[in-house]
């Protein structure tokens, strides 16, 4: 949740995932979105994402609350690390996540592919 209560300016957020423990697997980002308020995020690197909460909103306390969905495809190239993997009872994996800050100066936001 990104909750910006004391904030007196307009913010940017950009949220990076490190997926490099991952690269033996199939597991990516299926999905990223701001579920209370409908905000838009924007894909503005490889798996990053960037979003903004303008003053207006902040004084009316908006937060930001972000759901991340990750798929995990099938491929038979890497069944011997999935299986290691998903043999393990109550396994957790670790994604690393960035968010960065600043304030919003009413810069363009560009999405890249």
């Amino acid at each position: 949740m990104i909750d910006p209560t004391d904030t007196d300016v307009s913010i940017r957020y950009d949220i990076s995932f490190d997926l490099s423990e991952l690269s033996d697997t199939k597991i990516k980002i299926d999905s990223i979105e701001e579920v209370n308020n409908t905000n838009n995020l924007i894909k503005t690197g490889e798996n990053t994402y960037s979003g903004i909460i303008r003053l207006e909103e902040i004084q009316n306390k908006q937060t930001n609350k972000i759901v991340v969905n990750f798929t995990w495809d099938e491929d038979e190239t890497t069944n011997e690390g999935d299986t290691a993997m998903g043999i393990i009872p109550d396994n957790k994996i670790s994604i690393p996540v960035k968010v960065k800050v600043t304030q919003y100066l009413g810069e363009e936001i560009t999405e890249v592919p």
